[in-house]
C-alpha cells in the first residue's frame, strides 16, 4: 500500500486551536495558529491570513521558531498584497486579545 501524506485541513488546525487554548497549550496553539495562516495564504484567504498573523507577531511569548515563521509569511504577505489589507491587519491585532482572535477563529471561521 502507497503511503499517504496527511495535509491537515482548516478544520483540523482550528481543533487543535480549540484543545491546545484548553489546556494551556501555548507554544501549540502559536504553531497551530501560524500554520492556518499558511493554509489561508495557499487558499487565497490573505485578509484572515494577515489578521492572524500580524497578532502572532505582536504576541511575547511565542517560540523563536514559530514567531520566525510567522514573521516570514507575513514580509511575504506584505510584498504581495495590497498595503490596505496589510495596515487593516495590524490595526485588527492591535486591538485584539488572545480570547478574541481564538473567537475570531473559532466562532466562525472568517475566510
Amino acid at each position: 500500500m502507497a503511503n499517504k501524506t496527511l495535509n491537515p485541513t482548516e478544520k483540523d488546525y482550528l481543533a487543535s486551536i480549540r484543545a491546545s487554548y484548553a489546556i494551556h497549550a501555548t507554544d501549540e496553539l502559536w504553531d497551530a495558529m501560524c500554520q492556518l495562516s499558511e493554509l489561508y495564504i495557499r487558499d487565497g484567504w490573505t485578509q484572515t491570513a494577515s489578521d492572524i498573523l500580524a497578532f502572532i507577531v505582536l504576541q511575547d511569548d511565542v517560540p523563536h521558531d514559530i514567531y520566525e515563521q510567522a514573521e516570514d509569511l507575513f514580509d511575504h504577505l506584505e510584498r504581495s498584497i495590497c498595503p490596505r489589507v496589510i495596515w487593516d491587519a495590524k490595526a485588527f491585532a492591535s486591538d485584539m486579545d488572545l480570547i478574541g482572535i481564538i473567537e475570531y477563529l473559532l466562532e466562525d471561521p472568517p475566510r
